[in-house]
């Protein structure tokens, strides 16, 4: 009798355990820059707008780059479960069975240049599995991780081992700021 009192408990709590990994939490862009340390807060004001729509050059690419330490990442969600809607674009210019791209929020339509995204911005996904890449938005589903990387696209602060992704709709996308 007293084996059966110690055995249940424990399988409870393994089963309270497996709940809580089944269920990923619905995050947004703005969950994503939380992280952002309040003395940059004017630095990073003055680098997103683009008043007169123009083509960004390399320097602004290099200037994005030695802003992430302003943008380190936000702590809370490390090794969570997460579900994000975004715009999935390829590495490499591949579209079939991508099995690693960057998911990135809905981007202003005011230039035809946009600026690039701050690296909170930017979400290194791998997903081994590989999915065809489209123009519509995307659900990625998967453990993020806070890790900093560089692509000939954009830096991005954190990382997504994804293990499903699925269509989204825009007004998922924009609705998530």
């Amino acid at each position: 009798m007293t084996i059966r009192l110690l055995v249940c408990p424990v399988f409870l709590v393994f089963l309270t355990g497996l709940e809580a990994v089944s269920e990923p939490r619905e995050i947004s862009w703005s969950d994503l820059r939380e992280g952002r340390l309040a003395e940059c807060s004017e630095f990073l004001e003055g680098y997103l707008p683009n008043p007169n729509c123009l083509p960004r050059d390399l320097s602004d690419r290099m200037l994005s780059m030695q802003i992430a330490e302003c943008v380190p990442g936000n702590s809370e969600l490390e090794g969570n479960q997460v579900l994000i809607a975004g715009y999935a674009h390829p590495v490499e210019f591949e579209f079939k069975d991508v099995k690693s791209f960057l998911l990135i929020p809905q981007l202003s339509q005011k230039c035809r240049h946009p600026t690039a995204p701050l690296p909170d911005q930017v979400i290194s996904v791998e997903y081994p599995a590989g999915f065809d890449i489209t123009t519509d938005p995307v659900w990625v589903t998967g453990q993020i991780f806070i890790r900093q990387s560089q692509s000939a696209l954009a830096p991005s602060i954190y990382r997504i081992k994804a293990a499903e992704i699925v269509t989204a709709t825009i007004p998922d996308v924009s609705a998530a700021e």
